[in-house]
């Protein structure tokens, strides 16, 4: 640590270096499960957001199951969101 000239209205300051890290290297994340390998969800609503969740969680090897009380995906969007919406679906698969 060192006194230095400060800045503004402040007479002077500390500066100093850390040479050792705080934190100790993890080998895993702090939120790692170990032993479930099984991974399901489930995903409740039929919105846009809904539908690219399951997308993603498929993409990542998940099983979903996916709960929509209306008969299709996306009936609360407007129509012109829900036409993107359907066409960038058939467009993505998930593997």
């Amino acid at each position: 640590m060192q006194k230095r000239k400060g800045f503004g209205r402040k007479r002077e300051m500390l500066c100093g270096v850390m040479e050792q890290h705080l934190m100790p290297t993890l080998s895993a994340p702090w939120f790692y499960r170990s032993g479930s390998e099984k991974r399901e969800t489930a995903i409740i609503g039929g919105g846009i957001a809904s539908a690219l969740l399951s997308l993603a969680l498929l993409r990542r090897g998940w099983q979903v199951t996916l709960y929509c009380a209306d008969d299709q995906p996306a009936q609360g969007a407007s129509v012109i969101d829900r036409a993107r919406f359907i066409r960038s679906l058939a467009n993505m698969t998930p593997h």
